[in-house]
Formats: structure tokens, sequence, C-alpha cells
């Protein structure tokens, strides 16, 4: 009997530790910032889950480690892709400039044919109303002729002589009249031979002309051919462009030094915005989110205006992070100043209350020296630097990204446990549905917002 009790006793205590070791593994751990306070106080009763939570946190880490390995291998390669890509497009641009000077040789040979073409013409004018007039003057003398002479006009009036002399006189005369029309006859002919000479230059020069604009029309159809390459290719090196922006969303470097910064000013005195500030007024939109027009995630809203262009606080906040020291840009650029995403260049990150709603804003590429320090306070409408064209662009601009994480009464909360993540949780292009965490695709908060619905456009 007692045999049987302690195996009973063994299989319930089995069953029990089975439960429990179910029940921790089974947590959510999600909602880490949950856990995250409960764990601060470990109980009996949450010991074991917290040791689930602790190991769910090492995972995530292992995980985030492997993520960032496979990001590094794949930012190299896009950057010696972008790399080779400039090389083609400097190509590429070499033969559009050497078949652009073909073209305009072509033209320029086209334009002198025509006026040889023109001048042509007024010769042949010319020739012709010469030969009009002599066959009108011909046909005038045949026909005087024809009308007072019956069977030869050359008997007939040497006939009606009456004196030996006349009949000299006459004959001589007729001689000259003879010679006259033969001259004429000849002046026709040799006017009608240069008629049809000139004709025939004439129609040679068209068919010189009609062979100079084919090979025009093939020079300007290989132009656009070589154009649309070009274009291609840069549309494939912005599209990685942006993927390695993309990929440098990492956590910063410079995370206990904003934490220190952020401890030293009052976060409670910060009241929601109203609405919301255009950071760079009078700046386009020079590409827009989530693509680029050309093919190629794109994240954020492109604010285009001439480098030096004040840029300011979309609402009331304070900076979270700012990475200066860029001074140069360029596609494939992977500069991130000191503590920034690579490829960012010279950047600011806000977290700002606009209504209920709190926001984090991520400005790029802007001005070497120009952002303002971390642990800003910021009003809406502050400067807060210039637009630059530093990291990973192509030209002047500045690109603003806006992610929704929570609501505005966690604003001091949020900032002073904020870990540094540049994506604020929403994850890098190619995590989640290839867009990071997007409000719109039905994903919770943390998630990104398109800054059009916001600023228009």
């Amino acid at each position: 009997m007692m045999k049987v009790i302690k195996i009973c006793i063994c299989v319930c205590i089995s069953f029990l530790c089975i439960t429990r070791v179910d029940r921790v593994y089974a947590e959510d751990y999600s909602n880490t910032e949950y856990w995250s306070e409960t764990c601060k106080k470990a109980t009996k009763n949450n010991q074991e889950a917290c040791k689930g939570y602790a190991k769910y946190l090492e995972s995530k880490k292992s995980e985030a480690q492997e993520q960032l390995k496979d990001i590094e291998a794949k930012r190299d390669q896009i950057a010696a892709n972008i790399a080779e890509y400039d090389q083609q497009v400097k190509d590429l641009q070499a033969k559009i400039t050497e078949l652009q000077t073909q073209i305009d040789a072509k033209q320029a040979e086209i334009d002198a044919k025509q006026l040889e073409i023109d001048n042509k013409q007024k010769e042949i004018d010319a020739t012709q109303a010469q030969v009009d007039a002599l066959k009108e003057k011909v046909k005038k003398r045949m026909v005087n002729a024809q009308s007072t002479m019956r069977v030869s006009k050359y008997t007939d009036i040497l006939m009606g002589a009456s004196t030996f002399e006349e009949f000299i006189r006459i004959a001589n005369g007729l001689g000259s009249i003879a010679q006259y029309d033969e001259n004429t006859m000849d002046q026709l002919a040799s006017l009608i031979e240069k008629l049809n000479d000139e004709k025939q230059a004439l129609e040679n020069a068209k068919v010189e002309m009609e062979v100079a604009k084919q090979e025009l029309l093939n020079k300007q159809d290989d132009l656009e051919a070589t154009k649309a390459s070009k274009q291609i290719i840069i549309d494939e090196q912005e599209r990685q462009a942006a993927e390695l922006e993309a990929l440098g969303d990492t956590i910063s470097a410079n995370i206990d030094s904003i934490k220190s910064a952020i401890s030293k000013i009052d976060l409670n005195g910060v009241v929601a915005a109203e609405g919301w500030t255009n950071p760079v007024p009078g700046a386009y939109r020079s590409a827009g989110t989530w693509n680029y027009s050309g093919g190629g995630k794109h994240l954020g809203y492109d604010f285009a205006a001439s480098r030096g262009t004040n840029i300011y606080a979309v609402a009331n906040g304070v900076v979270v992070n700012s990475a200066d020291g860029c001074s140069y840009g360029g596609l494939g650029s992977t500069c991130h100043g000191s503590g920034g995403s690579s490829g960012g260049g010279n950047q600011v990150y806000l977290v700002v209350a606009v209504g209920d709603t709190l926001y984090a804003v991520k400005y790029l590429h802007m001005q070497n020296g120009s952002p303002i320090p971390t642990g800003t306070k910021v009003t809406g409408g502050d400067y807060i630097g210039r637009v630059g064209s530093t990291g990973n662009s192509s030209g002047p601009h500045c690109h603003i990204e806006i992610f929704k994480i929570g609501a505005a009464s966690d604003f001091a909360s949020y900032v002073k446990n904020w870990n540094g993540d540049l994506t604020f949780g929403c994850g890098w292009a190619g995590s989640y549905d290839g867009y990071g965490r997007r409000c719109e695709a039905g994903y919770g908060i943390p998630c990104r917002i398109r800054p059009e619905s916001v600023f228009g456009g």
C-alpha cells in the first residue's frame, strides 16, 4: 500500500512539474514593458515565469545578433553592387554624350543638305523659267512660219525674187534666220539638259538626306535605349541604396550617453501639440513612401530643398538621439555620424506628443554641424538642423520617417526607458511584410505611419 502511495505522489509531483514547465514556456512575452516591470520584483509566484522571460530576452538578443550578422554581410554586398552600378552609370553617360554629339553632327549634316536641296530647287525653278520662255518663243516662230509657207518656206520666198540681186539678198536673209533658229534650238536643248541634270542632282540630294534622316533616327533610338538602360541601373542603385540605408537602422551605439543626457531634463514639462508642423517649408517631395518611383523600398518622405535650408521640429517633444560628423554624401555612402543609422548621414531623432498619441520622428541627411544635441526639448516649429546631402544621398534633402509608438501620457516613461532602437520597434526594410511594421498593414503599436498622411503629398 505504501508503495502505491509513493508512486501516486511521484506521479502527481511529476504532473505538477510538467504543468509548471508548460505554463512557463507558454507565456506570451511580447509585452516586454509589462514583463520588465513585473520581473523587477520577482516573487515565488512569478519566479519561473521571470526566468522564462530572461531566457526569452536572451533568445531575442541572439536572434538580433544573428540578424545583424546577416545584415552586415548583405550590406557589404549591396555597397559593392552600388559601386559597380556607379561605374556602369558613368560608362553609359559617356556613351550618351558621344551619341548626342553624333546626333548633333548628323542633324547639322541634314540641315546643310536641306539648304543644298532648297538652293537646287531655286536653280531648277530659274532654269525651268528659261526653258519655258524659249519654248514659247520657238512655238510662236513655228506658228508664224507655217501660216505663210505652203510647200517650202525657203522655196516660196526665193521664187518671189524679181531680180538676181534680190534673190541673193533674200537667200542671205533666210540663212541668217535659219542660223538664229538653230542657235535658239541649241540653247533650248542645252537648258533642258541642264534642267534634267539639276533635277537628278536634286533627287540624289533627297535620297542622301533620307539616308541621313534614317541614320539620325537609328542614333536617336540608340540614345533612348541607352538612357533607358542608364535609368534602370540608377533605379536599381537607388533601390539597393535605400535597402542599405534601411539595413543600417541598428541599436544606437550611444545609448548610455543618451540616457545620461535625458536624465538631466524635465520630461514632465512636455505638453502634447494640437497638430503637426511642416518640417521643411517650401520643400517639394522628391521621393515618397513606401517605394521609389523606379522600384525599391523607401520608408520615408524626402523633403527636397536647397542645401542649408532650416529644418524644424514637427511637434512638441525631445531629441532622443543626435548624430553628427558626416561632411560628405553620395549613393552608397554608409556615413552615419556618431550613433546614427548607417547611411543616414547627420541625424536627429525626436519623440513627440501630438494630441493623445506618442510618435517618434527620424530626420536624416542633415548638414554637417547642424543637428541640435541629444536631450534638447523642442516645441513644434523650433529649429533642429539644416538640409544637407550627407550619407547615402544623391542630392540635398531631408528624409523623414514617423513611428507611432504609444499614448501621449506615456511620454516621460517611454523616453526614459528607450533602448536605443533606431526603428522604435518597427524593424528594418525586409522585416515583417518587407517594410517593417506598417500601421496601414494592420500592425499595432509600434508601427510606421506614412508621413504623407500627416504632411500631404
